[in-house]
């Protein structure tokens, strides 16, 4: 409780008025006075020309090298050059390269499955070609059995190319105003198809409780890597 400015330059002894324990308390020391203490106290350094030869020497050398005390009386501490990691790019450089063969993949992907190389690679794990392959007068019957809507689909695939085709699989997905799938399944069908040969389809077991939010029905077709790539 007792002010600063009562305190004098060599301390005083305070008392404690509920105990009466004594100590001696110093005279607190502002900042500003701490800060022009510590620059009266610190030592000047001559600026020499061998001194600059020095400070040079230790400024070019390797990172991990021992500097040398700097005359007169001054020791300066060695720069170590922080070496940058370059892992963020190389996952960078990877990420890229993965995805400009994706982009290639699905661009080109047609044309790679006709290449006499690829092709039996591709048909090897069911890719096979199917460029050409149409939907043809699809219609759609809704049926109301209870609580669920049936969605009957119907049509044919026509194969429109100059080359034997197979028919991979057909899916229908049900979405909804949001374009969030409801419903959806796939239909295996390894129909081959000659040029200009037509397959007619029927799907009876398209249903859901929520039709009410179906706003639209997607039939695709293609194997499995187009339907997810798609």
């Amino acid at each position: 409780m007792v002010a600063d400015a009562q305190i004098p330059s060599g301390g005083r002894t305070v008392r404690c008025g509920r105990c009466t324990h004594a100590w001696h308390v110093e005279k607190p020391v502002a900042a500003n006075d701490v800060a022009q203490r510590d620059a009266d106290e610190t030592p000047a350094v001559a600026v020499t020309d061998d001194f600059l030869k020095q400070l040079e020497a230790a400024m070019a050398a390797p990172s991990g090298a021992t500097s040398e005390p700097l005359k007169p009386g001054f020791t300066l501490p060695v720069v170590a050059r922080k070496k940058i990691s370059t892992k963020p790019f190389k996952i960078a450089s990877a990420a890229i390269a993965a995805l400009w063969l994706v982009l290639g993949f699905i661009t080109y992907f047609p044309t790679w499955m006709n290449a006499p190389v690829l092709k039996s690679i591709y048909s090897s794990i069911g890719a096979d070609a199917n460029d050409g392959l149409v939907f043809s007068d699809v219609t759609m019957e809704r049926v109301v059995e209870g609580s669920k809507t049936k969605f009957i689909l119907a049509g044919s695939i026509r194969n429109q190319s100059n080359a034997v085709r197979v028919v991979p699989k057909v899916r229908v997905v049900l979405r909804d105003k949001m374009d969030k799938s409801i419903w959806g399944r796939e239909y295996p069908v390894k129909a081959e198809l000659k040029a200009g040969e037509v397959y007619p389809f029927r799907i009876t077991n398209v249903e859901t409780v929520f039709a009410s939010n179906v706003t639209s029905i997607v039939v695709d077709m293609g194997h499995s890597l187009q339907l997810l790539v798609r």
